[in-house]
């Protein structure tokens, strides 16, 4: 596992860039390598989820036994707390008002969680969130034992 870990953290941007389909474009790059019946775990943010991904991800399902492990990060699922934040990069910085961002940004997590949550019951893929406030050695392991991968 260790050198899978490594490769992630090495396929990390260096630099900010356009927003891409990675996820898609890793699902269809994954799906000739299969063989029927292989076990894919997918470990994601699920934040690039689009058609591509979607669709590649349905044709992974359909051939293979596939979960759906989510990373929820309490900051991303619930916004700022109260306060101002700058935020962006050299060049690039704004203000961000924690209390005021707060309802659009619960609306967009909301709208996410729903895409996920109907995208795992349409193609019939259980769905695990990972909460990162939650210690690995305690959350994996437990997610791992449970025989029907439940959410």
């Amino acid at each position: 596992m260790l050198p899978v870990l490594e490769a992630l953290v090495e396929s990390q941007p260096s630099a900010p860039g356009e927003p891409s389909s990675r996820l898609g474009t890793a699902l269809k790059a994954l799906r000739p390598l299969l063989q029927p019946g292989s076990l894919v775990l997918i470990l994601s943010d699920f934040s690039s989820l689009d058609a591509q991904s979607e669709s590649a991800l349905a044709s992974i399902a359909y051939h293979s036994d596939c979960r759906l492990l989510w990373l929820v990060d309490p900051l991303e699922r619930s916004g700022l707390p109260a306060g101002r934040y700058r935020a962006g990069l050299p060049g690039r910085l704004w203000w961000l008002d924690g209390e005021r961002s707060r309802n659009a940004w619960q609306a967009q997590w909301a709208a996410r969680e729903d895409r996920l949550d109907d995208l795992a019951r349409r193609l019939n893929l259980p769905l695990t969130r990972l909460d990162t406030g939650n210690p690995v050695a305690d959350t994996l392991p437990a997610m791992l034992r449970e025989p029907a991968w439940a959410a």
